[in-house]
């Protein structure tokens, strides 16, 4: 597809509908192709197609560009797409990790008009990750799935996505809270099982521990100063009290005299992951739960 070939069908009329939506993805990957084709011609940029057409479009056809960057402001669209009345540009950011259980909440509310359990929102996002678009045709399964007009739940989520990979990080993190030594050397022996890269698999693990006990000893110290519920939520930017109360709940485990140990269980397995010694992957994550889980 050339940007000659977008605008022909942009300039022509929707068939049997009042409207046609044109949808062009990776917009700057196509100039760069067309530019690396024209170089020998010495031909103008090939973004000033588009500039003829969106100073008159055809109001029968909505044309969506999509992109990871907007067209710089000082080229001759650049300046077009900011001074056109034709022309919106919308500016969206990529969803934290810490919100993406929240997205997948409202998604799931505004999508199918059903409820998703907090819990299960947040082992959704561990099962598929945080591309939207994946998650979005995940939840169309489970949303089809689930026939019920009861909640969306963890083992909701367990039965239809669960086949892809049975243990994730929330798994080991509730063995591990409760102090099951068994258990969570048992789950992650079978995530290192599933994982592609074990030395991957062992660095995201601890960076994710490394963030549940930091939140721990905020929250312990924010407690000791004697903080309400709703001031520690602000401080710690907690979006909803069923956070703060998962926190609360983990944070009752752990005395605060047993996070410096846990800290250093931590800092060694990093150490160690990353070529200060000479121990397989699956050693250091199982060293690490031991000295966690006392």
């Amino acid at each position: 597809t050339t940007l000659q070939k977008v605008v022909g069908i942009c300039r022509s009329y929707p068939m049997m509908a009042e409207m046609r939506v044109v949808i062009l993805r990776e917009f700057h990957g196509l100039f760069k192709k067309e530019v690396a084709e024209d170089e020998q011609e010495q031909q103008g940029s090939s973004y000033d197609e588009l500039i003829p057409y969106l100073d008159q479009p055809n109001p029968t056809t909505l044309l969506i560009i999509t992109d990871e960057k907007a067209p710089a402001g000082n080229t001759r669209l650049g300046k077009m797409i900011k001074n056109s009345e034709n022309v919106g540009l919308y500016l969206f950011d990529k969803v934290p990790q810490d919100q993406v259980a929240d997205w997948v909440i409202h998604w799931v509310n505004i999508n199918y008009q059903k409820q998703i359990e907090p819990a299960a929102a947040e082992l959704m996002y561990h099962f598929v990750g945080s591309d939207l678009q994946l998650l979005s045709t995940e939840l169309d399964k489970v949303c089809t799935y689930k026939k019920s007009d009861e909640p969306i739940n963890e083992e909701d989520i367990r039965s239809v996505i669960g086949v892809y990979r049975p243990y994730t990080v929330i798994e080991l993190k509730k063995a591990l809270v409760s102090k099951k030594k068994s258990e969570s050397l048992f789950i992650a022996e079978q995530m290192l099982h599933k994982s592609q890269s074990d030395a991957g698999e062992v660095i995201r693990t601890i960076g994710f521990f490394y963030s549940v006990f930091s939140s721990i000893w905020q929250l312990q110290r924010l407690l000791q100063k004697g903080l309400g519920r709703d001031q520690i939520m602000k401080e710690m930017g907690l979006r909803s009290t069923y956070h703060y109360n998962s926190l609360v709940s983990d944070a009752r485990a752990f005395g605060p005299a047993e996070l410096p140990a846990i800290f250093e269980a931590l800092l060694d397995a990093d150490m160690a992951i990353k070529g200060y010694s000479k121990l397989d992957p699956q050693t250091v994550l199982m060293m690490m739960i031991k000295r966690i889980t006392g």
